[in-house]
């Protein structure tokens, strides 16, 4: 998925959309639909950064359905002109980026469609350490449901919709397990922090992104190519960007899901080791039980 501007000008999902957008807001790019399972993201290595279906050992990756969610917990994604930088410490987690824009999780009342750009408002920050690596992800709420709900930051979001940011720590702590991951581990024991320390590491990653796109040498398969970075060497103009789109074969037929990414995966946290099952290998108890909570999800 590639994007345009309102006059037609094809864009970098991740260096040509702006951080900032109106009163006091960021512009979100949504990659994962709240309750998909398709793990979409932002390319960070191809030219423009178009959102892809990420892709391991051949094999496009989904979402597991972690009971009781299906798919994602959040709409997700990314903030453009933000980068985790790998070369360098955070100064909060003492830990070097994920190479990646910072993460973004919409906790509004609806699913956002894939390739959505989103005004938000941030009500908090997680820090996720993946592998040794900091992964920020910043709670947010789209600006018109948090403007009418007047939800500014996690105490109000508690008040309106109790245990939700519970939910979403609970979901990042677990989603790699069924997939033979580990539980994961964050900053500050796992508080989600405030607005202002929120924006603090945004601008932060703000200013790494500067550096990026106006440095041709960083190591690795970053690409920094652009159409409106003025002051940039990675700069391109429309021509070469629509060659690129060109360059793409058409699009087909969508490919089938496979049935696996379906199943309920259970996974049991108190036990040291991860213990996870999916629902066609449950004792016939828990599989009557297991129904009825599936029935309760789908109302």
């Amino acid at each position: 998925m590639y994007f345009q501007d309102d006059e037609g000008s094809i864009l970098s999902a991740w260096h040509d959309i702006p951080l900032f957008g109106e009163d006091n807001t960021y512009n979100m790019v949504v990659e994962i639909p709240r309750f998909s399972n398709a793990k979409f993201e932002i390319h960070r290595d191809d030219l423009l950064n178009p959102i892809k279906q990420d892709i391991k050992n051949g094999t496009p990756r989904f979402i597991a359905n972690i009971f009781p969610w299906h798919g994602h917990v959040c709409n997700y994604g990314a903030f453009p002109q933000t980068w985790e930088n790998p070369y360098k410490e955070d100064p909060w987690t003492g830990q070097k980026g994920d190479r990646d824009p910072i993460d973004v999780c919409e906790v509004g009342p609806m699913p956002i469609p894939t390739g959505s750009v989103v005004e938000v408002r941030v009500l908090g920050i997680l820090g996720l350490i993946d592998s040794g690596e900091t992964d920020w992800k910043v709670i947010v709420m789209n600006k018109k449901a948090a403007d009418l709900k007047n939800i500014t930051n996690m105490d109000d979001l508690e008040k309106l919709y109790p245990k939700l940011a519970e939910s979403v720590v609970k979901f990042y702590t677990i989603y790699k397990m069924p997939f033979g991951g580990v539980e994961n581990k964050f900053a500050f024991n796992g508080e989600i922090k405030d607005p202002t320390f929120a924006d603090e590491v945004i601008l932060f990653t703000h200013g790494h992104w500067k550096e990026l796109v106006m440095n041709t040498t960083f190591i690795g398969p970053i690409n920094c190519r652009n159409t409106g970075v003025k002051a940039s060497p990675c700069l391109i103009d429309q021509e070469i960007a629509e060659q690129e789109i060109k360059s793409y074969p058409e699009e087909g037929k969508p490919a089938t899901i496979p049935k696996k990414v379906n199943e309920w995966k259970f996974v049991n946290l108190l036990e040291k080791q991860a213990k996870c099952e999916d629902s066609s290998s449950s004792e016939e108890d828990d599989s009557e039980e297991s129904n009825e909570l599936l029935i309760v999800n789908d109302e």
